[in-house]
């Protein structure tokens, strides 16, 4: 498991703590100190991400006013860890090379690399 602190430099810390790991073929990123809570084990089809429900409203603001109320069943709080397999987190940060200066956690990295991570509900 790989432990990165999110923040500034955090793409430059991630690709570091890659380099430093060699062998492994499956990656295990935790960002924000909750422990590993998938019982059953590290799914076979990463990258994926741990979630938990949200219990709080959720609204939608578009414009400075609110639109709707979100349904809960329709959102989840990221926790972690984060689940890639070497080679998908390889090539998002090979996909950001040069655009890293403002990226500061996993959620930013997805995002500027356009990859689809999946949801995996804590147990």
């Amino acid at each position: 498991m790989l432990t990165v602190e999110p923040g500034p430099g955090f793409v430059g810390r991630l690709r570091e703590a890659l380099r430093d790991a060699p062998a492994a073929a499956r990656v295990v990123i935790q960002v924000n100190g909750h422990p590993p809570s998938l019982s059953a084990g590290i799914p076979g089809d990463a990258p994926g991400v741990v979630t938990v429900p949200v219990r709080d409203t959720v609204k939608e603001v578009v414009e400075g006013k609110v639109r709707r109320t979100v349904p809960r069943e329709t959102v989840a709080q990221v926790i972690g860890p984060w689940i890639f397999d070497r080679d998908a987190l390889a090539d998002a940060l090979t996909r950001v090379a040069g655009g890293d200066a403002d990226l500061s956690d996993m959620i930013g990295l997805c995002q500027a690399v356009h990859l689809r991570v999946r949801a995996l509900p804590a147990r």
